[in-house]
């Protein structure tokens, strides 16, 4: 298994009784960060972003409920963001 050579940071994430750990790079945390920005905020902001993409990219044959939870994640975007996701994937709109 291959070793990180740089300094790393573990996130905790807790959801009720479950647990898990996220360890990344410092300096990609860094890096990704403005100087408004804690680190866990970084980290927040990109799981938000993802779990939205996700929803949006559903494929709507794949489970009944695609639409509800593209829904649901856009909405949750746009009040993390202020703005709606659709607006940074397709300027147009």
């Amino acid at each position: 298994m291959t070793e990180p050579r740089g300094e790393t940071i573990t996130f905790d994430i807790a959801a009720s009784d479950e647990h898990a750990e996220l360890e990344l790079p410092r300096a990609l945390v860094a890096a990704l960060a403005d100087e408004t920005d804690s680190t866990p905020d970084v980290v927040a902001d990109i799981v938000q972003f993802d779990c939205t993409r996700r929803a949006y990219e559903m494929d709507g044959d794949e489970m009944a409920e695609a639409e509800a939870i593209e829904h649901d994640a856009l909405a949750l975007f746009e009040d993390h963001f202020g703005v709606a996701f659709e607006s940074l994937i397709d300027p147009e709109e």
